[in-house]
């Protein structure tokens, strides 16, 4: 029955992957490493959006982009990038997190 049952860490790692970066910190009562990665997060979600608005508004003012100045998928394609690495050191933290704090609390029923 042991086996079944996901520890901490797994459980922590799979918020942080499949719910929302910082919420598997969140889960283990560490808000100062949650708090931060979920701004940020946040607020790349919300960078992404204000540039697709403004394409998006661009091409209804003035037809299809034409000039590589409207459209720079450089910026675009960068912002998606430290999105995707924030979610991957939110998930690889959250496991160490929590191996930590089972590997304090082993050591604790030992004692």
């Amino acid at each position: 029955m042991g086996d079944t049952i996901i520890n901490r860490a797994t459980k922590a790692a799979l918020l942080s992957a499949f719910l929302f970066p910082g919420s598997g910190q969140i889960f283990l009562k560490k808000y100062n490493h949650g708090v931060p990665l979920i701004i940020l997060t946040v607020a790349g979600i919300g960078c992404l959006c204000w540039y697709i608005v403004n394409v998006v508004l661009e091409v209804l003012k003035s037809g299809p982009i034409t000039s590589p100045k409207s459209f720079n998928l450089f910026h675009f394609l960068l912002i998606i990038f430290f999105i995707v690495l924030i979610w991957l050191y939110s998930i690889f933290e959250a496991y160490w997190l929590g191996k930590k704090e089972m590997m304090r609390s082993a050591a604790n029923v030992r004692q």
